[in-house]
């Protein structure tokens, strides 16, 4: 059985798995893939944290992969 943070994390890196090279604001990785407003921050920031997405800031600014989603297997995000 995999942990609730787990299951959200592996969510987030399968939506944006889907679009590659896009970057994706909070509340719209959050609305698309169903994770509470208020827990999505930090799924995001863990996953910056372990350089498997990448945050950009600014106007056009959001979250996309920073490796390979062919290369990434779940379990490595589930480690």
């Amino acid at each position: 059985m995999i942990s609730r943070t787990t299951e959200y994390a592996l969510r987030v890196m399968v939506y944006l798995a889907a679009r590659p090279g896009k970057a994706c604001g909070t509340k719209q990785i959050a609305a698309a893939t169903k994770i509470p407003a208020s827990y999505i921050s930090k799924i995001l920031l863990t996953l910056v944290k372990k350089e498997f997405i990448q945050s950009q800031r600014g106007l056009h600014g959001g979250f996309m992969l920073a490796c390979d989603p062919l290369v990434v297997s779940v379990f490595d995000v589930v480690n």
